[in-house]
């Protein structure tokens, strides 16, 4: 057994899990918080599998999205949406399984709502471009409703994220031209129910050698998206915006350039009456977590806090819960977790795992005014990693559950989603070098 070190201010501790996996597994009868109800190992080819993201539709479906390899030795050519049964035990309700004749695709984001499911991402053309790909589903059924390809020749096009409510679709990503490299924000607002244009928006100031729009969070009336942006020196900094979603008015908005170096933001969480953004921050060569906060409705900087262990870190995300709001990640190399006062930055409370390899918080995600949870992986020797997570008290840090499951050789968990009484993670394991994307559903 390795060591592992837990540098925590609570004194509470849940014993640990291991756990073995099968392709599909339920055990629904007498499940206590912590346990896996049911669970699926997807492997489409023997090859390199991706799950990216997932949501969830009413009380009853969840929505799995990623790539994988139609055949043995092949690209990630496969567009991968699965829904299952989380009443039945995970069983597939319906998939599909796009092949794109023409190369890679990148499915990187999916949103339900009502009878609808915005599946978002590329795919690559022939003649070499990189076409923005959003595809719509009947959620109960799997019948494509509608698509959309922005295709612009040679140039790429990317939908990195997206948020549907009733026949709200926002989808914000980039494009970039191939003769120069520049990359531009694009933001598209359709009707999910027609696939219509409301608008779009391809603001000629937003423009950077990487990245684009890659988050963004709706908020009332508003949606607020974030990304990264250069500077007058070429440098690459965070950029967030709030639009009037009606109109796409731009209500206001902030460039961080930190210290004359590259940024990179990696969350966006709105929750009441503040919006909180994290990334890295890189100073004098050394890549630090930063997390900073607004006045939702006005865009007022109302503080900001950063991590430095002296060595890397890096943000993974962030969640808001009520009066809190937490950022995790890897803080040299270490499992790492921080809650903040969301109205002053007030520090809460801080959770470190360290076994002495590489462990990382990847994934954080909130659940009504309880909890929040932290799930990546810790090192189990030899640079692989086993799957590991956190169920925490939100106000105090005390540990309610967690788990650590090795399936086998390096796994991490990559995402998370609360609901209800299940709590779904989602993430990828080794098998023989080729890699399983992984699907978890916990009794909350």
């Amino acid at each position: 057994m390795f060591h592992v070190d837990y540098r925590i201010e609570m004194r509470w501790f849940f014993a640990i899990a291991v756990l073995a996996l099968s392709p599909l597994l339920a055990t629904t009868a007498g499940a206590a918080s912590g346990d896996i109800i049911w669970q699926d190992r997807f492997d489409l080819a023997g090859e390199v599998d991706v799950i990216n993201d997932m949501d969830i539709r009413g009380q009853r479906i969840v929505i799995a999205v990623g790539m994988g390899s139609s055949s043995p030795n092949s690209p990630q050519d496969t567009w991968i949406v699965r829904a299952h049964d989380v009443k039945g035990g995970g069983a597939i309700i319906w998939s599909d399984e796009f092949v794109n004749p023409d190369g890679k695709v990148d499915l990187r984001a999916v949103s339900a709502s009502g009878n609808r499911v915005f599946a978002v991402g590329s795919r690559e053309t022939a003649s070499g471009g990189d076409n923005w790909l959003v595809r719509v589903y009947d959620a109960r059924k799997g019948t494509l409703f509608w698509d959309d390809e922005v295709d612009l020749g040679d140039d790429k096009a990317q939908a990195n994220d997206v948020f549907l409510k009733g026949r709200h679709g926002f989808v914000v990503g980039s494009t970039t031209e191939a003769s120069t490299g520049l990359t531009r924000w694009l933001i598209r607002y359709y009707d999910a129910k027609a696939g219509n244009l409301f608008w779009e928006d391809y603001p000629t100031d937003a423009i950077s050698h990487a990245g684009g729009a890659t988050h963004l969070a709706v908020k009332g009336s508003t949606l607020i998206v974030g990304g990264v942006a250069e500077d007058g020196s070429g440098n690459q900094d965070w950029l967030i915006r709030s639009y009037k979603r009606k109109d796409k008015t731009l209500l206001w908005s902030d460039q961080i350039d930190v210290d004359g170096e590259d940024d990179v933001l990696t969350g966006i969480s709105a929750v009441g009456s503040r919006v909180s953004i994290a990334g890295n921050v890189t100073s004098a060569g050394n890549q630090n977590m930063r997390i900073r906060t607004y006045r939702a409705k006005t865009g007022d900087f109302q503080w900001e806090a950063t991590v430095d262990s002296g060595a890397t870190d890096i943000a993974a995300g962030v969640a808001g819960l009520g009066p809190c709001v937490f950022m995790a990640g890897e803080a040299d190399g270490d499992f790492f977790i921080r809650g903040y006062a969301t109205f002053t930055g007030a520090e809460m409370w801080t959770d470190v795992v360290d076994t002495g390899g590489v462990d990382r918080a990847s994934a954080i995600t909130t659940f009504g005014s309880k909890s929040v949870f932290a799930f990546g992986r810790l090192d189990s020797g030899g640079g692989d990693g086993d799957l590991f997570g956190r169920n925490y008290s939100f106000h105090t840090g005390e540990i309610l559950w967690e788990t650590l499951i090795d399936v086998e050789g390096d796994d991490e968990v990559t995402g998370a989603i609360a609901k209800g009484s299940n709590l779904f993670t989602f993430g990828t394991a080794d098998r023989n070098g080729n890699r399983d994307w992984l699907l978890y559903d916990y009794k909350r």
